[in-house]
């Protein structure tokens, strides 16, 4: 008996100990980070690095298909791809969400689909991805509506910048979330044109993205409100460059005054958005979309 209790003792922490299949696929996931990296410090060929590169991927791909499982939505590929493309820091595209993208037909519009662990642990590793710059929640509904998220977890060179809300419903006991916005590479007026729609559905996170159905133009009345931005971040520019630009702290002011101004016509541009007859288009567009995704 004694003997029997012993082996037990044994053997049961090592099961409980025994990693998921998401804490493999992240172990691999960073060892390929690593393998990566060393090639690049040795200055290995470009073919012998794109090889491993290129080898590295297609292995998390494997990895990955089965954590995230099947995913059958009306119109959309049940084939996806890996959201990975790069795994050299400093690539655009590093530190993608680790998610599966099954697009549509015409290209133009895809669902990510990922687990909430992972999303969890991606959440935890970019705390402090932009440094001295505003980070993404570490909460996973609040990460799920922000902008750093939809810049940072998707494979993508521009930045996501919402104009409004759509309200959608969500089904009991799920979360959901719809937004209209835009990518771009700088900030300044344009035209929304994007719908962002995310969704949690037991333990998978479902990310939408299409282009608005609807066309939604620049909203002239908002124009003033950059505008003035402008001025003012011109004129902290100026007294910078007056100074021998030994003031710093006018340069991250010009800077600051542009991104709030960028936000502030935003905000009146959704503002008047709602009001628009288009608005609840929009708005039976995103939950069209959600309504479409799978129970979990």
């Amino acid at each position: 008996m004694k003997a029997l209790l012993i082996t037990l003792l044994l053997v049961f922490p090592a099961v409980s100990q025994a990693a998921s299949p998401e804490q493999d696929y992240l172990a691999a996931r960073n060892a390929a980070v690593r393998k990566v990296a060393q090639s690049e410090k040795r200055k290995d060929s470009e073919e012998i690095q794109t090889k491993l590169h290129d080898a590295a991927l297609a292995d998390l791909e494997k990895r990955l298909r089965p954590i995230v499982g099947p995913v059958e939505i009306k119109g959309f590929s049940a084939i996806g791809k890996s959201n990975l493309s790069a795994l050299s820091q400093g690539d655009i595209g590093y530190g993608a969400l680790d998610a599966m993208v099954f697009r549509a037909a015409d290209e133009k519009s895809s669902v990510m689909v990922t687990t909430t662990g992972l999303l969890k642990n991606w959440i935890k590793e970019h705390r402090n991805w932009w440094p001295g710059l505003e980070n993404v929640p570490q909460d996973v509904e609040k990460v799920l509506q922000s902008d750093a998220f939809y810049t940072q977890a998707l494979d993508s060179d521009a930045a996501y910048s919402r104009y409004v809300e759509l309200p959608v419903a969500s089904p009991a006991g799920g979360f959901s979330f719809a937004v209209l916005g835009s990518r771009a590479q700088d900030i300044g007026p344009r035209a929304p044109d994007q719908i962002i729609v995310a969704a949690i559905r037991g333990s998978r996170v479902f990310l939408v993205s299409a282009p608005a159905s609807v066309t939604i133009e620049q909203v002239a009345a908002c124009q003033p409100v950059w505008d003035e931005a402008v001025r003012k971040a011109r004129a902290a520019s100026e007294k910078y460059v007056a100074g021998g630009r030994k003031d710093e702290r006018l340069a991250t002011l010009s800077t600051k005054i542009e991104n709030d101004g960028d936000a502030a016509y935003r905000a009146c541009s959704g503002e008047r958005i709602k009001a628009d007859a288009r608005f609840s288009t929009l708005t039976a567009q995103a939950q069209a979309l959600l309504d479409a995704l799978p129970p979990k």
